[in-house]
Protein backbone atom coordinates (compact mmCIF):
# COMPACT_ATOMS: atom_id res chain seq x y z
CA UNK A 1 0.00 0.00 0.00
CA UNK A 2 1.12 3.65 -0.88
CA UNK A 3 1.88 6.21 1.51
CA UNK A 4 0.38 10.06 1.64
CA UNK A 5 2.28 12.08 4.08
CA UNK A 6 1.04 14.52 6.34
CA UNK A 7 3.95 16.10 7.54
CA UNK A 8 4.05 17.96 10.62
CA UNK A 9 7.21 20.31 11.30
CA UNK A 10 7.71 22.54 14.24
CA UNK A 11 10.17 25.50 13.80
CA UNK A 12 10.80 29.38 14.95
CA UNK A 13 9.37 32.04 12.79
CA UNK A 14 10.93 35.73 12.24
CA UNK A 15 9.79 36.65 15.60
CA UNK A 16 11.36 33.91 17.66
CA UNK A 17 7.93 32.16 17.96
CA UNK A 18 7.13 29.00 17.91
CA UNK A 19 5.31 27.72 14.40
CA UNK A 20 3.35 24.28 13.17
CA UNK A 21 3.77 23.72 9.66
CA UNK A 22 1.17 21.00 8.42
CA UNK A 23 1.62 20.16 4.63
CA UNK A 24 -1.57 17.24 3.30
CA UNK A 25 -2.02 17.20 -0.63
CA UNK A 26 -3.98 19.82 -0.72
CA UNK A 27 -3.43 21.70 1.91
CA UNK A 28 -0.75 23.40 3.86
CA UNK A 29 -1.36 24.75 7.29
CA UNK A 30 0.72 27.70 8.95
CA UNK A 31 -0.20 27.64 12.77
CA UNK A 32 1.21 29.82 15.56
CA UNK A 33 1.85 27.60 18.45
CA UNK A 34 2.83 27.98 22.57
CA UNK A 35 4.71 25.19 23.85
CA UNK A 36 4.44 25.15 27.43
CA UNK A 37 8.12 25.93 29.51
CA UNK A 38 7.77 22.52 31.49
CA UNK A 39 8.20 20.42 27.63
CA UNK A 40 10.96 23.30 26.96
CA UNK A 41 12.68 22.00 30.21
CA UNK A 42 12.24 18.68 29.43
CA UNK A 43 13.34 18.70 26.08
CA UNK A 44 16.60 20.74 27.42
CA UNK A 45 17.09 18.08 30.24
CA UNK A 46 17.10 15.05 27.61
CA UNK A 47 19.34 17.11 25.01
CA UNK A 48 21.82 17.70 27.93
CA UNK A 49 21.50 14.54 29.52
CA UNK A 50 24.31 10.90 28.87
CA UNK A 51 21.32 8.57 31.52
CA UNK A 52 17.93 8.37 30.37
CA UNK A 53 15.62 10.89 31.66
CA UNK A 54 12.06 9.21 32.96
CA UNK A 55 9.02 10.68 33.31
CA UNK A 56 6.94 10.92 36.27
CA UNK A 57 3.03 10.01 34.08
CA UNK A 58 4.27 9.30 30.25
CA UNK A 59 -0.01 9.61 29.37
CA UNK A 60 0.37 12.91 30.53
CA UNK A 61 3.65 13.61 28.65
CA UNK A 62 1.58 12.19 25.37
CA UNK A 63 -1.22 14.48 26.06
CA UNK A 64 0.78 17.76 26.70
CA UNK A 65 2.38 16.99 23.40
CA UNK A 66 -0.76 16.22 21.45
CA UNK A 67 -2.26 19.48 22.46
CA UNK A 68 0.95 21.03 20.96
CA UNK A 69 1.29 18.83 17.68
CA UNK A 70 -2.54 18.25 16.70
CA UNK A 71 -4.26 21.11 17.17
CA UNK A 72 -8.14 21.19 16.05
CA UNK A 73 -6.95 22.73 12.62
CA UNK A 74 -4.64 19.80 12.24
CA UNK A 75 -7.05 16.91 13.57
CA UNK A 76 -9.19 17.90 10.76
CA UNK A 77 -6.01 17.85 7.94
CA UNK A 78 -6.07 14.64 9.84
CA UNK A 79 -9.53 13.62 8.92
CA UNK A 80 -9.40 14.90 5.38
CA UNK A 81 -6.23 12.83 4.32
CA UNK A 82 -7.61 9.57 5.86
CA UNK A 83 -10.59 9.90 3.65
CA UNK A 84 -8.51 11.01 0.83
CA UNK A 85 -5.91 8.12 1.27
CA UNK A 86 -8.80 5.54 1.72
CA UNK A 87 -10.59 6.91 -1.52
CA UNK A 88 -6.89 6.03 -2.97
CA UNK A 89 -6.05 2.77 -1.69
CA UNK A 90 -3.05 4.79 0.38
CA UNK A 91 -2.46 5.15 3.84
CA UNK A 92 -1.60 8.33 5.73
CA UNK A 93 1.89 8.80 7.44
CA UNK A 94 2.53 11.33 9.62
CA UNK A 95 6.47 12.74 9.42
CA UNK A 96 7.70 14.89 12.10
CA UNK A 97 10.38 17.56 11.91
CA UNK A 98 11.15 19.44 14.96
CA UNK A 99 13.96 21.94 13.96
CA UNK A 100 14.03 23.13 17.66
CA UNK A 101 16.61 21.07 19.45
CA UNK A 102 15.51 21.10 22.74
CA UNK A 103 12.04 20.84 21.13
CA UNK A 104 13.65 17.79 18.50
CA UNK A 105 15.23 15.77 22.10
CA UNK A 106 11.34 14.99 23.01
CA UNK A 107 9.51 12.16 22.36
CA UNK A 108 6.66 13.72 20.01
CA UNK A 109 5.45 9.86 19.24
CA UNK A 110 4.04 9.78 22.35
CA UNK A 111 1.83 12.59 21.31
CA UNK A 112 -2.28 11.90 21.60
CA UNK A 113 -5.30 13.45 20.76
CA UNK A 114 -7.68 11.12 23.06
CA UNK A 115 -7.28 11.50 26.69
CA UNK A 116 -8.32 7.73 27.49
CA UNK A 117 -5.67 6.55 25.30
CA UNK A 118 -2.10 6.77 24.76
CA UNK A 119 -0.14 6.34 21.14
CA UNK A 120 2.76 4.38 21.23
CA UNK A 121 4.52 4.69 19.25
CA UNK A 122 1.81 5.54 16.65
CA UNK A 123 -1.81 6.72 16.69
CA UNK A 124 -2.91 3.38 15.28
CA UNK A 125 -1.49 1.11 12.10
CA UNK A 126 -3.30 3.59 9.72
CA UNK A 127 -1.46 6.64 11.11
CA UNK A 128 2.60 5.08 11.63
CA UNK A 129 4.58 7.75 12.77
CA UNK A 130 8.11 8.31 11.61
CA UNK A 131 11.02 11.12 12.42
CA UNK A 132 12.33 13.30 9.21
CA UNK A 133 16.02 14.79 10.58
CA UNK A 134 16.94 18.24 8.68
CA UNK A 135 19.18 17.40 5.89
CA UNK A 136 22.71 19.33 6.68
CA UNK A 137 25.08 20.17 4.05
CA UNK A 138 28.44 18.53 4.39
CA UNK A 139 31.51 19.63 6.32
CA UNK A 140 33.86 22.11 4.40
CA UNK A 141 37.19 20.21 3.09
CA UNK A 142 40.02 20.93 6.04
CA UNK A 143 43.46 21.13 4.91
CA UNK A 144 45.72 18.78 6.74
CA UNK A 145 49.15 18.91 6.58
CA UNK A 146 51.56 15.66 6.07
CA UNK A 147 49.92 12.45 5.42
CA UNK A 148 46.98 10.93 7.20
CA UNK A 149 47.05 7.86 8.96
CA UNK A 150 43.76 6.06 9.16
CA UNK A 151 43.13 2.89 11.66
CA UNK A 152 40.84 0.13 9.53
CA UNK A 153 40.33 -2.78 11.50
CA UNK A 154 38.16 -5.57 9.36
CA UNK A 155 37.25 -8.89 10.39
CA UNK A 156 38.80 -11.10 8.16
CA UNK A 157 42.07 -10.51 5.91
CA UNK A 158 40.50 -11.69 3.07
CA UNK A 159 37.58 -9.80 2.94
CA UNK A 160 35.36 -7.64 0.46
CA UNK A 161 35.65 -4.69 2.93
CA UNK A 162 39.33 -4.67 2.86
CA UNK A 163 39.56 -4.93 -1.14
CA UNK A 164 36.87 -2.26 -1.40
CA UNK A 165 38.89 -0.15 1.02
CA UNK A 166 42.11 -0.42 -0.65
CA UNK A 167 41.05 0.32 -4.11
CA UNK A 168 39.29 3.27 -2.92
CA UNK A 169 42.68 4.69 -1.12
CA UNK A 170 45.12 2.76 -3.56
CA UNK A 171 46.00 5.97 -4.71
CA UNK A 172 46.70 8.11 -1.94
CA UNK A 173 48.25 5.43 -0.04
CA UNK A 174 51.00 5.22 -3.07
CA UNK A 175 51.36 8.76 -3.01
CA UNK A 176 51.96 8.72 0.85
CA UNK A 177 49.03 10.75 1.32
CA UNK A 178 47.71 8.45 3.91
CA UNK A 179 49.70 4.87 5.71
Amino acid sequence: MHVMPLHLSIGIDEHNAFVLYAFCEPQNLVLPIQIPERLIDIGTRLLGSPTPVYYDDPHELGRELGSVLYPIEVQDLMERAAALALRSKRRVQIQLQIAVPELAALPWEWATIATSQPWAPARSDDFPVVRHSAVASPAPTIVVEGPLRVLVCVGEADSDALRLLHSLWSVEIAQQRIS
